[in-house]
């Protein structure tokens, strides 16, 4: 567990969490796998490390980058030339969901997302799973990232309640925190994937004072709620529960 109290602290930790999280979940992803499109790549957080980590694959990163993750993509731009691996991955800004059906059928060989699914009610989440059936390759993998809706204690449960309480957020979620993860299985199951399965990982981080709040912040949480939990988020501060990943496998 990685404990932060600065605000200019807390980039890094970030991307050292996701890193550790991008070589876990590469592990389940087929040999010499040349093909991934990521769902939902927001700044980069999982792009980077993942094409750092697989310098034989070609990335197609799809994102809306709207509202408030407008400026999502020059940073993500940025971050892939910085890292060395612009050209390797082709960026696009789309609805996820639409752009999905009029692609052509079996030209990936990984579609992953992260903190996608938790966007999605369960009749959206349905049609993306069809949808990551049909583009995948046989043999192909579905590994979809998305934070625990049971946190464990009273600093995850400050997450949940920030970011998911109509109160307290500007976008606030229209059905979950997070899905729960049998219904995960449950639809990728219905969708043909085979040796469906999640595997769970501690959440990695905690923040206190000002980092705290700095997070708040970037997740578009209203300072009201920082206000009202001020001596929680000096003294405990805020924790993130485990990684929930959802995994399918499409038949060969």
């Amino acid at each position: 567990m990685v404990l932060v109290t600065r605000s200019d602290r807390l980039e890094d930790a970030w991307i050292g969490l996701y890193a550790s999280l991008v070589r876990r979940i590469a592990g389940s992803f087929p040999p010499a796998v040349e093909a991934i499109l990521e769902v939902g790549s927001g700044r980069g957080q999982i792009t980077v490390p993942l094409a750092k980590s697989l310098p034989d694959a070609a990335i197609t990163a799809v994102d809306l980058f709207k509202g408030s993750y407008s400026r999502d993509r020059p940073t993500l731009l940025a971050r892939l030339e910085q890292a060395g691996v612009g050209r390797r991955v082709r960026v696009i800004t789309a609805n996820a969901l639409r752009w999905l059906s009029y692609q052509k059928a079996g030209q990936f060989g990984v579609v992953l997302s992260s903190e996608f699914l938790p966007e999605l009610d369960t009749h959206q989440i349905r049609d993306f799973f069809n949808g990551c059936y049909r583009i995948l390759c046989p043999a192909g993998v579905t590994a979809h990232v998305f934070l625990s809706p049971a946190p464990s204690n009273p600093r995850q449960q400050l997450v949940v309640e920030a970011d998911s309480d109509p109160r307290w957020t500007r976008r606030p979620p229209g059905a979950w925190f997070s899905p729960p993860p049998a219904l995960v299985l449950k639809e990728l199951t219905a969708a043909g994937f085979r040796n469906t399965r999640t595997q769970r990982y501690p959440g990695g981080l905690r923040a206190r004072g000002e980092a705290a709040r700095s997070m708040l912040r970037r997740w578009g949480v209203r300072a009201d709620f920082a206000n009202g939990y001020a001596d929680r988020l000096r003294k405990d501060g805020l924790e993130l529960p485990d990684w929930i990943v959802a995994l399918g496998t499409k038949p060969q």
